[in-house]
């Protein structure tokens, strides 16, 4: 029997607050918490990190808006999750966007543990605050992992980077922002498509040979904007059928101590058709793959 823990994280870097928008609350509302009843597994929700204070402004130094609240909230959930690690043996973490990657890993960091990254994504998130319109910490949260970026950012936790290029593998994107400038393994949606849901995860599985402990990062605008309403959608995404395969596929290596799900945005989502959705595929994917 495993301890599964649920805990929230629900950051969103372009300054939204989660009293106007929850995602992780949303989600539960749609099953969340329920998604292994009947199982062997025990589930305990460990309810939500607090959200710091937005100031609303691009740092001037940087580019980057809302940075100091983004380095709270990695820095708390670093913490959090340290504290939780001797007895969970797996956590889904509902966010938020994908910012809240860096918090995950500084963890990781903090515990003296390389893990590999594997992520299901619309976006790279591989940009310089720079190059990102917004400045929002999720358009450049994988180049920070991977050490690209602000000393202060990517230092957060140390010597950077977090994340070593070769220890991540991303699929599914349509938008490659600037991924091509890096050593980081990538496949996006016509690759996809032509090596197959199921080849391709036990490519990114082999690909992470050499790392025996794994993260997977979801972001839910790597499914078609039919399907999924989201904020930044891009044309031609997976169907559920192909996200379940290639999740169920990777999460039933055994080898992931965890799952974050990023940009469902309630807001767009008013009869949570779309949460309903996301749970049963997050339930479908983790019941065969973990492991007692």
């Amino acid at each position: 029997m495993m301890m599964i823990g649920i805990l929230g994280i629900p950051f969103d870097g372009d300054g939204t607050r989660p009293e106007i928008e929850n995602p992780a609350a949303v989600l539960r509302k749609a099953g969340l918490s329920n998604i292994l009843t009947g199982s062997r597994h025990t589930m305990l929700d460990l309810g939500d990190l607090e959200i710091p204070d937005f100031d609303g402004n691009r740092d001037p130094s940087t580019r980057i808006l809302n940075l100091e609240a983004w380095k709270e909230i990695s820095r708390r959930s670093a913490k959090r999750l340290l504290s939780i690690q001797k007895k969970i043996n797996f956590v889904v973490i509902p966010g938020g966007d994908c910012s809240i990657l860096l918090g995950i890993f500084g963890a990781f960091r903090l515990a003296g543990r390389r893990v590999g990254l594997m992520i299901l994504d619309g976006h790279t998130d591989y940009r310089d605050p720079s190059s990102s319109p917004s400045g929002e910490p999720a358009d450049i949260a994988l180049a920070i992992l991977t050490g690209r970026g602000p000393d202060g950012v990517t230092g957060l936790f140390g010597l950077p980077p977090l994340v070593q290029p070769e220890d991540v593998v991303i699929c599914g994107y349509r938008e490659p922002d600037l991924i091509a400038e890096s050593t980081i393994h990538h496949f996006d949606h016509h690759v996809f498509r032509k090596t197959g849901a199921e080849n391709l995860a036990n490519k990114a599985l082999s690909l992470l040979g050499h790392m025996d402990r794994l993260w997977f990062h979801f972001d839910v605008d790597v499914l078609d904007p039919i399907l999924m309403p989201v904020s930044f959608p891009e044309p031609d995404g997976l169907s559920f059928e192909e996200t379940l395969a290639f999740l169920s596929t990777a999460l039933c290596s055994g080898r992931f101590l965890g799952l974050s799900v990023a940009c469902y945005h309630p807001r767009l989502d008013p009869d949570l058709d779309a949460a309903s959705k996301i749970v049963k595929l997050i339930g479908s994917a983790l019941s065969p793959g973990l492991s007692p």
